[in-house]
């Protein structure tokens, strides 16, 4: 059996990183919150951000602002957004300070807007099919 687990946008990559934060920090509490630097006279084991930055090939940055969204964003807020157009970072940080019932109230009134954008962009679509058609029908009997 396999620990490989497919990541596939950033909710995924958001609630991984918080959950082996909070791994990483219950194994080593000494890293936590910025104890474990060079100033502070206590370096043991790298950061949590260090430490998935040098697996991962990823920036500490990135790990950091990674852990920080699944941190803030609640669970089913992230389960709604997985697998969307929503499922962005842009989106995540946008979202991540409002309270847990906003953050999904919020991403379900997005999805039903993009859901009436595409049923509006379907009847566009046929439409535009429609006067085609008929437009090369009236040219082909002129014609």
């Amino acid at each position: 059996m396999s620990a490989f687990v497919n990541i596939r946008g950033a909710s995924d990559r958001a609630a991984f990183t918080a959950r082996r934060k909070e791994a990483y920090e219950a194994l080593h509490p000494e890293t936590a919150h910025g104890r474990n630097t060079k100033e502070s006279g206590q370096v043991g084991h790298p950061s949590f951000s260090d430490d998935q930055a040098e697996k991962t090939g990823q920036s500490a940055r990135g790990v950091r602002r990674d852990a920080e969204r699944g941190e803030k964003v609640c669970d089913d807020a992230l389960r709604l957004v997985r697998g969307t157009r929503l499922d962005t970072g842009a989106f995540l940080d946008r979202i991540k300070n409002l309270a847990p019932e906003q953050q999904v109230a919020r991403v379900q009134a997005e999805l039903r807007g993009a859901e009436r954008q595409s049923a509006e962009a379907r009847k566009a679509s046929k439409i535009d099919g429609d006067v085609k058609s008929r437009a090369a029908t009236e040219v082909a009997e002129v014609g």
